[in-house]
């Protein structure tokens, strides 16, 4: 059986696009011209940075480091502060995720996202960001109504749900 397509050819069915999406801007600009030429290339590349835009891919690296958190039993809130560094040589913004693990004691999800920020570097630089988590958001429900358990819970900043970078224990009381 013969199968014919609507979709207009491109050029591209021989590149992946994610493939393209992780090489440095630059070489996937000069891929796509040489395959494409000039004009064609320039929109190509703009659909690809988009693709990896999308999906979180970057053409930079970022670091987390330095992560300090306390408890304020006096305002209920834990406040986390931790160092974001572009350590590429290209401008860009990471989303920086901070989950929380209760105490063993509790029969709950084992990570629960709590806070989250994007943050813009430019290439080389740092920038220390704090975030306030209230405590309403590390109760549970329980016998009909929402408790802070005490207890060790541990604070994790991560790019996403199983990619922890950072991490410090906090007692809640």
């Amino acid at each position: 059986m013969l199968v014919t397509s609507r979709r207009p050819m491109t050029g591209l069915e021989d590149v992946d696009r994610l493939a393209l999406s992780e090489m440095a801007q630059d070489e996937a600009v000069d891929l796509l011209r040489r395959i494409l030429g000039e004009e064609r290339a320039d929109a190509e590349a703009a659909a690809v940075a988009r693709v990896a835009e999308l999906y979180g891919l970057s053409y930079t690296s970022f670091a987390h480091g330095s992560l300090e958190a306390a408890y304020n039993t006096v305002a209920k809130t834990v406040t986390l502060s931790v160092t974001v560094t572009n350590g590429g040589t290209r401008q860009g913004a990471d989303v920086v995720q901070v989950y929380a693990t209760l105490p063993a004691a509790v029969t709950a999800e084992p990570r629960r996202l709590v806070a989250f920020r994007k943050v813009a570097l430019a290439p080389g630089a740092s920038q220390r960001i704090t975030f306030t988590v209230p405590a309403d958001d590390l109760t549970i429900w329980s016998a009909g109504a929402w408790k802070l358990v005490p207890g060790f819970y541990t604070f994790v900043v991560a790019r996403d749900s199983r990619t922890v970078t950072a991490q410090w224990a906090v007692t809640v009381n």
